[in-house]
């Protein structure tokens, strides 16, 4: 259709992430592969876009790992580091440290933290456990490690 200013528009409906999973009936994660391609038409510029879903089917767990289906994989080093060094730890595993982006999410990592042994040698709880946003760059303002705030990673308490 065209809109007031006489450009083509394009109406769509989005979905969360969580919604789609419901819908293809998975508990894996999805790949969204959009193409674009454009043609002349009628002396016309024409824009198509094909979005395709495809499920990665849930693969065995790597060491370590722990799958919370609908999320994702997460593991709880016990080794105590930096958060810094942590930061590195994941990346060297092709992982980083956990974003959390819902209150479901919140709770499953408090699970997996809850079930671990203790970090520190002699406490009867884990003291704490790095996750992926800090306030290094200006104390007291904290980001995720790809720069967003919390409240634009979804979760903010």
């Amino acid at each position: 259709s065209r809109n007031a200013t006489g450009h083509r528009s394009v109406k769509t409906n989005v979905v969360t992430y969580e919604s789609l999973r419901q819908k293809l009936k998975t508990s894996g994660n999805i790949r969204i592969e959009v193409q674009q391609s454009t043609y002349i038409a009628d002396n016309r510029r024409n824009m198509e876009l094909s979005t395709t879903f495809v499920v990665l089917e849930p693969q065995e767990s790597p060491p370590g790992y722990e799958l919370v289906p609908g999320m994702g994989w997460y593991r709880l080093h016990l080794t105590p580091l930096t958060w810094e060094e942590a930061r590195l730890a994941c990346e060297a595993e092709d992982a980083h440290l956990a974003v959390l982006n819902s209150q479901e999410e919140a709770t499953a990592l408090k699970g997996i933290f809850g079930k671990a042994p203790a970090i520190i040698p002699g406490a009867t709880w884990n003291a704490f456990a790095f996750m992926g946003f800090s306030d290094t760059a200006v104390e007291g303002t904290f980001v995720t490690i790809y720069g967003e705030s919390l409240q634009e990673a979804g979760y903010a308490n």
